[in-house]
């Protein structure tokens, strides 16, 4: 859960800069994700 007060808007405020940091971040973290499901199986 992302807390609503404090963060705004992340991906519009500080320009393209921050757009692609924060893609680049949630795909890391998506992947991170995705490999530890598969590795329980």
């Amino acid at each position: 859960i992302m807390p609503i007060t404090g963060i705004p808007l992340p991906f519009v405020t500080h320009g393209g800069a921050s757009l692609v940091s924060m893609a680049v971040g949630l795909g890391i973290l998506q992947s991170i994700n995705i490999r530890q499901t598969r590795a329980e199986w």
